[in-house]
């Protein structure tokens, strides 16, 4: 077994298979109707295709809000409930919600089986106006007297239809012609946009959901036609996954959303750099591995529960090939000192810190040192899963999954880039191994490790080998805003204006 000089009490592994136990999927309640922007908010943030046909029927005045949405196993980590929203001014579907929420958020419902937000989604229509029955809805839902409901997002869909009247609006005004650049344009149209849609669509609902914070507010749109505005184009998906994960205040509800979505590899980071953190102790004032579980242990742990929070499309279960962490840390490590000691502690340790194997070289290390490195490898292998959800989660496509091919490719980035010199070179400079307070510091280090190798490597891998170029269909370009293009492989595609 390791020594390990530090104070802390000894520290057990419970099972990874139990790593989502308490709620293994994220349960979402959607109210809305049948509009071709849920098609692309399923598919874009889950990772799912749902034909329309069957999006339409799911919020026909008919359907049973207490059947699931067959999903046909995409995305075994969400499930998905939906009913006609009540801008119709239905009560019966109405009773029907409030019914079915007061069921599933009885004190006796298991943390599984409860809702854990709710989409109120409503078109960006100008004309619309709010019917009572979804006033009194939202009001109880913001409501401090009602604290086991679910927290709730309204969704406005279709804002690029919005974004096109202004544009409209704009070309109509023959002096503006020329005067600006395409991108300026862009953010002006983007900017005329956002204020129509508060004059005349956001004010109208903000006397209902503003204030107390249970009820938040996110545009989307089902293209690039909303760049610039308040979340159009792809940073309205962004922003409603970003904004969902921020409502929920149960700690297995964000986890349960943070491996169901497919669209924020830095979500992903974040809840993988908290488990990362787990594994350390600052009980004397300085981060330190825990006592009681060996570096081998915690490094296949963190693997393991990584490759459920990342929860990328695997097909053939590659990410359960059994010497894939091998690969990872030599791909990342460069020294073969540090890589050697960590190989053995792979090899050596019996995972739980106890039984008769000999002990690993790593247990030989002082205590700063063993932290150092474990946080390194920690980090690596968070930047190694980050990097395969960006190229995979960026093409947009539900059907992409992983291939022997894009894995080796990831490694091949890390070996040959700047990423991993980088994460080793700012886990090493950091304070925490002779001064830290709390645990949030060392999952802050790693996320920073992982940022800031992404933004140091963008565009650094250059497309050598003419294979690779032909396996990136036009689909696949992430197109994040008015400024550039980013291929999977980290090029970077900057427009002329």
């Amino acid at each position: 077994m390791e020594t390990n000089n530090d104070l802390s009490t000894l520290f057990a592994l419970p099972p990874s298979s139990e790593f989502l136990s308490q709620c293994p999927a994220f349960r979402l309640l959607v109210l809305g109707n049948a509009e071709s922007t849920k098609v692309d908010i399923f598919s874009k943030i889950f990772g799912v295709t749902l034909p329309k046909n069957h999006l339409a029927a799911a919020f026909s005045p008919g359907h049973d809000i207490t059947q699931e949405l067959e999903l046909d196993g995409q995305n075994s980590r969400l499930i998905i409930h939906t009913s006609p929203n009540f801008g119709s001014g239905d009560e019966q579907a109405y009773a029907r919600v409030c019914d079915f929420l007061k069921a599933r958020q009885s004190p006796s419902a298991a943390p599984a089986d409860r809702i854990h937000c709710i989409w109120y989604c409503v078109a960006c229509d100008e004309d619309r106006s709010v019917h009572g029955l979804e006033a009194d809805f939202l009001a109880h839902l913001r409501s401090a007297a009602a604290p086991d409901t679910p927290p709730a997002v309204l969704v406005f869909t279709k804002y690029e239809e919005l974004v096109g009247r202004a544009r409209l609006e704009w070309s109509r005004d023959e002096r503006r012609s020329g005067a600006a650049s395409s991108v300026a344009v862009s953010h002006l149209i983007g900017d005329l946009a956002s204020r129509r849609f508060e004059e005349r669509i956001g004010g109208r609902w903000d006397g209902i959901v503003g204030g107390g914070g249970r009820v938040a507010r996110v545009c989307v749109a089902n293209d690039d036609g909303g760049d610039g505005g308040v979340g159009g184009g792809r940073s309205g998906f962004d922003a409603l996954t970003g904004t969902t994960v921020a409502a929920l205040k149960d700690w297995n509800a964000k986890l349960a959303f943070a491996a169901a979505q497919r669209n924020s590899p830095s979500i992903s980071t974040q809840f993988a750099a908290n488990i990362a953190a787990e594994y350390f102790t600052v009980d004397t004032g300085h981060a330190r591995k825990r006592s009681g579980v060996e570096v081998g242990g915690i490094l296949r742990d963190f693997f393991a529960k990584a490759t459920q929070v990342f929860n990328l499309k695997d097909r053939d279960a590659l990410l359960l090939a059994p010497h894939l962490l091998d690969s990872v840390l030599a791909a990342a490590f460069e020294s073969r000192d540090e890589l050697g000691l960590l190989q053995d502690a792979l090899e050596g340790g019996d995972g739980d810190g106890g039984g008769a194997h000999q002990q690993p070289l790593i247990g030989l290390l002082s205590p700063h040192d063993r932290a150092c490195l474990l946080a390194q490898a920690l980090a690596q292998t968070a930047l190694f899963f980050h990097g395969l959800a960006t190229a995979q989660w960026a093409q947009g496509d539900p059907a992409v999954g992983l291939t022997e091919q894009s894995i080796g490719r990831e490694l091949r980035e890390m070996r040959l880039g700047t990423g991993r010199k980088s994460v080793i070179e700012v886990v090493e400079a950091s304070p925490i191994f002779t001064q830290c307070f709390s645990r949030s510091e060392i999952s802050e280090l790693i996320v920073r490790a992982v940022e800031q190798t992404q933004e140091v490597g963008a565009g650094q891998n250059p497309i050598s080998v003419s294979s690779e170029l032909k396996d990136i269909p036009l689909t696949s370009v992430n197109d994040r805003g008015r400024d550039d293009l980013v291929l999977p492989c980290g090029m970077t595609i900057v427009p002329l204006t």
